[in-house]
Parts: C-alpha cells; sequence; structure tokens
C-alpha cells in the first residue's frame, strides 16, 4: 500500500468515527 493510499484510509477511518461519535449524542 502507498503512503497516500494508507492517508487517505486513515482519513475515512477518522471520518467515520467522528460520525459514529456525533450519531451517539
Amino acid at each position: 500500500m502507498t503512503l497516500e493510499a494508507s492517508t487517505g484510509a486513515n482519513m475515512l477511518r477518522m471520518e467515520l468515527r467522528s460520525k459514529e461519535l456525533f450519531l451517539d449524542f
């Protein structure tokens, strides 16, 4: 996996996590 791909995956993961937290409230 390239560095760009891994950073993109990490950004998506963080976005999903923040949306989950937002939905919890």
